[in-house]
């Protein structure tokens, strides 16, 4: 009797349980995942979160969903700001008793709550998504990023189990862009602040990490930004007042770039780049820059300078302003604190040295020389002639063949640095002549050279002359003997490259040349 009466109760509580859970509005979550974001943006886009609910005969009372965003501190948008890319609820399918809404974005918790109002017995199908949601993923270290989604109280509302978490960013890349620079020669002059124009050569290159991290506002991932993705270049070690000019880039995939130099409210050391034009999104570009000139002030580096850039992706901007307040005012050409999207927290990347100054120098070495500056000429002894022409004034007038590529005309002294052959380190000394006028010449006897520094011995050996100005050309000549027979041989005057740009210690350095010297 027992058995018999166990079955349909059985089958009654079976029956029961069945009613009781389709009566419920039962609700799973789904996701349109971003497939990217960038580790050092305060504005990357989240996938949109699908809920999707099956409903039956049994109404339900209002109720509570809450988004948690694990990982995360910073939702960095709200329902109102900014206005152009806002939080909402979006697709509402069903849901007689009224939609839900956002009740809530807590920014700095990563929290989102939604309303749900009370339904009559729900339809079957029932959906809505949560759409726009901005997070900042700076400094949180994380690889991805997913949702969680939970209901309370809400009487026959809740979230089907194993249906409540879904992924909203698949991968976050720490390292956005790389760049490298490459460093080609500029001669650019000290002293008394002359530069040969169109003689700076800057290149450098930037490359997306990833496919779609350049994009134009136009084919962005966000539903109405307010800038174009961008990149600052900074450079240090510019003379202060200095700028780079001539500044144009190519990219690969025929990505337009817009270059703004010194750009207004910026610093004049910084270099913004815009998408002038749609990127593609399929394909890993490469962005390459090159300046060919400088805006210099009065006086430049004495001395090599080594210019270097950093990149960061722009605009940038904090998370939020005073009192955590999310930003909504987009500024110009990527202003700090403002509220652009996309934004991004400044994270220079470094480019490398990407120009060098070289000084308004000519090296040259005199192979052997001597004198004595004791002997009264002409005693029999032997003397070295030495003239060393400044040619840097090589514009003649008007018209001159020389008027196109001449060389700018500068003053400069000449130091002679004499190492005698005995190789005595304490017998080595210098002597700096006076300025030599542009079109001038220096032309003396190593005697009355010796005489200047204050020497009173004979002096046999090689000699360095360093010129402070560039294209010097120099002669010297050996002369003197006997009364019966005096002799005159040439002794060539090699200019040496530049010790700052060919390093006379590195294995296959540039060789001397004879009577030879760059522009």
């Amino acid at each position: 009797m027992k058995t018999k009466l166990f079955m349909p109760l059985l089958v009654i509580l079976v029956m029961g349980m069945a009613t009781s859970a389709f009566a419920q509005l039962s609700c799973n979550v789904a996701s349109t995942p971003v497939s990217r974001a960038s580790a050092t943006g305060h504005t990357e886009q989240t996938g949109d979160l699908i809920f999707n609910c099956a409903g039956g005969a049994t109404p339900t009372t209002a109720a509570i969903i809450t988004v948690n965003y694990p990982g995360i501190t910073n939702i960095t948008n709200n329902t109102t700001t900014p206005a152009a890319h806002v939080i909402a609820i979006t697709s509402v399918s069903g849901f007689a008793g009224g939609p839900p809404t956002v009740g809530s974005v807590s920014n700095t918790t990563g929290q989102i709550v939604i309303a749900v109002p009370a339904q009559p017995a729900p339809s079957i199908a029932n959906s809505f998504s949560l759409t726009g949601v901005l997070t900042s993923l700076v400094g949180t270290g994380i690889t991805s990023l997913s949702a969680n989604v939970s209901v309370s109280p809400g009487n026959n509302v809740l979230i089907t189990a194993g249906q409540n978490v879904a992924t909203v960013i698949t991968s976050v890349q720490p390292t956005p862009i790389s760049a490298a620079g490459q460093t080609l020669p500029a001669l650019y002059f000290s002293g008394t602040g002359i530069a040969v124009p169109g003689r700076a050569n800057t290149v450098f290159t930037i490359t997306e990490n990833y496919i779609d991290l350049f994009r134009n506002f136009s084919v962005t991932q966000y539903a109405a930004a307010t800038h174009d993705t961008q990149l600052l270049v900074t450079f240090s070690g510019l003379p202060a007042g200095a700028y780079l000019t001539g500044c144009g880039a190519t990219a690969t995939g025929g990505l337009v770039i817009n270059v703004v130099t010194a750009p207004s409210g910026l610093a004049p050391t910084i270099l913004l780049l815009d998408l002038g034009g749609d990127a593609n999104l399929g394909l890993v570009e490469t962005i390459t820059v090159t300046c060919t000139g400088i805006n210099a002030p009065t006086t430049l580096p004495t001395t090599a300078t080594a210019v270097t850039a950093t990149v960061t992706l722009a605009p940038t901007g904090n998370a939020f302003g005073a009192g955590n307040v999310v930003l909504g005012t987009a500024g110009t050409n990527a202003l700090p604190g403002t509220g652009a999207v996309p934004r991004y927290a400044a994270t220079p990347v470094s480019i490398g040295t990407v120009l060098s100054f070289t000084p308004n120098t000519t090296t040259m070495l005199i192979s052997f020389a001597l004198g004595d500056p004791s002997a009264a000429p002409p005693a029999g002894t032997f003397d070295t002639g030495i003239a060393i022409a400044n040619t840097s004034s090589d514009v003649v007038g008007t018209g001159s063949i020389f008027a196109a590529g001449g060389a700018t005309a500068q003053a400069g002294t000449i130091t002679f640095s004499f190492f005698p052959s005995s190789g005595t380190t304490a017998d080595r000394f210098s002597y700096t002549t006076p300025s030599i006028a542009a079109g001038g010449s220096y032309v003396a006897n190593v005697s009355d050279i010796l005489k200047a520094a204050g020497r009173t011995t004979a002096f046999s050996g090689y000699i360095l002359a360093v010129a402070n100005f560039t294209n010097g050309h120099g002669m010297a000549f050996v002369y003197g003997g006997s009364a019966a027979g005096r002799l005159t041989s040439a002794t060539d005057v090699l200019v040496l490259p530049s010790p700052i740009i060919s390093s006379r210690t590195a294995t296959g350095g540039i060789a001397a040349v004879v009577d030879a010297t760059t522009k």
